[in-house]
This record gives structure tokens, C-alpha cells and sequence, in this order.
């Protein structure tokens, strides 16, 4: 039916204009995974969807069932939380905007994606904890845990089962995912190993750098992701300003 609505909680991922008065808002849902919605005349001074959206928001989105030129059109918007942290601390924002990108892009578009939409919701609220913004230590290890979360949840967790127990650096087969040798190999730390398989609850900032490290191979290599941002996000958050 042309007034049928579909109803769900969605997680305010990008905004972009669409013309003068209007945006194009992409979503990551709780039941349909990513989401775009044309909001007609967002801006408009009586809008009813002024002010009731924004970047990283998670609202209550009620949208017509039928698209329009593969487009979904919103009924109603009504802001949840709002985590208005996030408009005043940079390496915080940063994170969030890097994990929105990763979890719209992996999120599966059926009622699967809930697990994605669950995780980048625990990831921002994290983001918003606390009454200071956090420390270039701090920011790295918060990418490292959302980034090894997010790989098991996508079925590609880097598998440490079968490493050997001594001190030394082991080799990584970043193809077959498990240590040993492959067609790409790579050396890991045994403490940066701990940080990636989530054995090691407070690691030590160098532990940390050394996982990152290891995380934007295993992620370039299997996401065919750009390395160049990541690396960019990294710069940041190290810097002081």
C-alpha cells in the first residue's frame, strides 16, 4: 500500500545536501541494515525534521515502504540519543566518523545487521563516556578494539589459536589469517597479539601501536580498503595540538 510505513532505530551515519532545503541522510538500521532517506525540506525554518537529526544521532525512523528513484522517504524523526559529546572533541568525532564508514559499509541490508548497528551504538556511546576528551593513547586503543570487534562480527577475526607459547615475534599469514607463513607475511609482537585476539584488557600504548599496525594490513588486504585514510585517522589521533 502507497501509505504503508516501516519503523525502526537508525543510526545517523552521513548528511549531505540534496538541494537548497533539503539532505540526503544515510542510516544505519537496527532491522535493514544501511538506509537512505531523502528529508524534503530538512531546513526549512518550520520543518518538522528540523533539529531532529544529526551526525551520529540514533533515532526512532519511520519511512514510507516504497522507494522513490531507490531512495526511501521519511514520515517521522525522533531523536533517541543525541551524543552531543561528540561536537566538541575532535579525536572522538574522528572515531566515530571512521567507524560509521566501516560498519555502513560491512552492516548487511536484512535483519542480520542488528549485530553492526549494537556495536557502532556501544562504539559512539563509549566515545561520549567520560567529561574529557581522551588521550592520543586513550583514541588508538579505542580503534583497535572497535576495529578487531568489528572483523569478528564480518567472520574474519585473525585467528591466534595455534601460536606457539615463547617471547619472540611470530609470523603472521595475513591470507590464511593464522600464524605461519603465506603468500603475504607479516611479523606481530606476542603482546600485540594479545591486544588483537582481546586477551590483554590493559595493554601498553607500544602493544597497541604495534596492533594497529598489523590491523591496517589484515584490513587492507581482506576489506580492499584504502590504507591511505586509515593511516590519516592514525596521524591525527597521535597528534597534539
Amino acid at each position: 500500500m502507497a501509505g504503508e510505513t516501516l519503523s525502526t532505530e537508525a543510526i545517523v551515519l552521513s548528511v549531505r545536501p540534496w538541494s537548497r532545503t533539503s539532505h540526503i541522510v544515510s542510516w544505519l538500521t537496527r532491522d535493514a541494515g544501511r538506509v537512505t532517506t531523502v528529508v524534503k525540506g530538512a531546513v526549512r525554518p518550520k520543518s518538522a525534521f528540523l533539529g531532529q537529526y544529526d551526525l551520529f544521532y540514533t533515532c526512532e525512523l519511520v519511512y514510507y515502504a516504497r522507494q522513490r528513484a531507490g531512495m526511501w522517504i521519511p514520515r517521522e524523526i525522533s531523536p533517541i540519543e543525541r551524543r552531543d559529546a561528540l561536537r566538541g572533541r575532535w579525536r572522538e568525532t574522528s572515531l566515530a566518523a571512521y567507524a560509521a564508514a566501516f560498519a555502513g559499509e560491512l552492516a548487511p541490508p536484512d535483519a542480520s545487521s542488528s549485530e553492526w548497528f549494537g556495536l557502532l551504538s556501544r562504539h559512539l556511546d563509549s566515545l561520549c563516556a567520560g567529561t574529557r576528551s581522551m588521550t592520543p593513547d586513550e583514541a588508538l586503543l579505542a580503534l583497535a578494539r572497535f576495529e578487531t570487534s568489528a572483523l569478528g562480527l564480518a567472520g574474519l577475526a585473525p585467528d591466534f589459536r595455534n601460536a606457539d607459547g615463547d617471547g619472540s615475534d611470530m609470523d603472521f599469514a595475513i591470507d590464511s589469517g593464522r600464524p605461519g607463513r603465506g603468500t603475504r607475511t607479516v611479523k606481530i609482537s606476542r603482546r600485540a597479539a594479545a591486544v588483537v585476539s582481546g586477551a590483554d584488557h590493559s595493554p601498553r600504548p607500544a602493544a597497541v601501536r604495534d596492533a594497529l599496525r598489523f590491523l591496517g594490513v589484515f584490513i587492507t588486504y581482506h576489506l580492499e580498503r584504502p590504507a591511505a585514510p586509515r593511516r590519516s585517522l592514525v596521524d591525527l589521533l597521535c597528534s597534539v595540538f
